[in-house]
């Protein structure tokens, strides 16, 4: 949603700072776990920007001790991105996203193994 919100505080500025008007391109800077989602997300919304994708240069373990020192379980951050993946379509969010047959199996068995952890 944050997307939503810069492109309405950007079009009340004008035109000239509007989403495929003034602005055709950005940079999306989000972690390896979120960056599938901005780019769904901006394939929605604004279909004819041109998006470069960049992820901070964090190791998966770097990114899992950040979550840890702020209370949150990195495994099932992890999950909930494929949540979201899956269930943002649906309320027209995020452009959707066909996952593998082994991405959609891994996810399930991830699930299991949070519920009984």
């Amino acid at each position: 949603m944050n997307i939503r919100f810069t492109a309405d505080a950007l079009l009340a500025r004008g035109p000239h700072t509007a989403f495929g008007e003034g602005i055709r391109s950005v940079i999306a800077v989000a972690s390896a776990a979120r960056l599938r989602r901005v780019r769904q997300t901006l394939a929605q919304l604004l279909p004819d920007l041109t998006v470069i994708r960049q992820r901070p240069p964090l190791s998966f373990e770097r990114e899992e001790s950040i979550h840890r020192a702020n209370g949150i379980d990195f495994i099932a951050h992890l999950a909930g991105e494929l949540d979201r993946l899956l269930a943002y379509p649906k309320r027209g969010w995020i452009k959707p996203v066909v996952f593998p047959d082994r991405i959609a199996d891994d996810h399930a068995q991830l699930l299991a193994w949070l519920q009984h952890r």
